[in-house]
């Protein structure tokens, strides 16, 4: 157990959408000295796959600040209502399975869901069944390598723990932070996680190192990873930032929310405006 020590392309986008583009964001200072022009990744490309006349139109409500990828390639959302499944046919909704506090595919592509202080997963009979009760309520859950995530977002203990579920073991703690987890990732070996507005590195058997932060009251809210690249990338909803070898660079300023990596394209979900748009093969 270990305690945490305290671009212009979206801008275009979104207003083709009727969005509005936020404020510039600052770029952070660099971890190093001098960092070279390849460390920032460049987003050539971009895909709105979402917008808010799409959701208006879809009949979306409000939504959740949260979505992962279906083994199909389709993306999950949630409003009040339903869980939603968005593709290239159109916006899909899932009766009977909303609302819950937070939901995640696993390697193998089985739907978990966090209600409560209950972890279901989706059963072929297309019903949510309980699997384990879990140690505070509306916890968050994210996808590792070969296991799942659970990390406490309140406690009333004020140490807010970080858990690993593997299959067919119990969940084991793993650390425990003074602050709440907002966001985990994994990335090889290491657990990425934000708490306290900033990321976190774990690695076994070596020390916990903070890997991001933001200048001023800034707080980072969502974190992701790509592991073939060896990028990190952050975002404090208004803007995402990427940090590789001590390098940080602002991939949008734009643009920024909920992050997920797939393939090596990045996804940003701004719930609130209720944009989602990918980045394929960021270089």
């Amino acid at each position: 157990m270990r305690t945490l020590v305290a671009p212009a392309l979206v801008a275009s986008a979104l207003a083709a959408c009727g969005g509005k583009p936020k404020a510039a964001a600052e770029e952070p200072t660099p971890a190093t000295p001098a960092c070279p022009a390849t460390a920032t990744p460049q987003a050539t490309t971009m895909e709105v796959l979402l917008h808010a006349a799409l959701a208006d139109a879809s009949g979306l409500g409000p939504l959740a600040a949260s979505f992962d990828i279906s083994p199909q390639r389709l993306l999950l959302l949630e409003d009040a209502q339903h869980l939603h499944l968005l593709g290239w046919g159109g916006i899909v909704p899932v009766d009977g399975l909303a609302p819950v506090d937070a939901f995640a595919y696993t390697p193998d592509g089985l739907l978990m869901t966090v209600r409560g202080n209950q972890l279901s997963y989706l059963a072929a009979s297309g019903t949510l069944e309980s699997l384990i009760e879990l140690p505070s309520a509306g916890m968050g859950i994210a996808a590792g390598a070969d296991s799942m995530f659970l990390f406490e977002r309140q406690s009333a203990t004020r140490r807010f723990g970080l858990f690993e579920l593997a299959p067919g073991k119990k969940a084991r703690l793993l650390l425990e932070s003074p602050e709440p987890i907002d966001a985990v990732a994994h990335a090889g070996p290491r657990v990425l996680l934000v708490s306290g507005g900033a990321v976190f590195e774990a690695t076994p058997e070596q020390p916990m190192r903070v890997l991001a932060h933001l200048p001023g009251a800034r707080r980072i809210q969502s974190v992701a990873a790509d592991s073939a690249s060896g990028r990190v990338y952050f975002s404090d909803g208004a803007a995402v930032f990427a940090v590789k070898d001590g390098c940080v660079g602002v991939v949008s300023s734009t643009l920024g929310g909920t992050l997920r990596v797939r393939d090596g394209a990045l996804f940003v979900f701004d719930a609130k405006r209720r944009v989602l748009v990918r980045f394929p093969a960021l270089q």
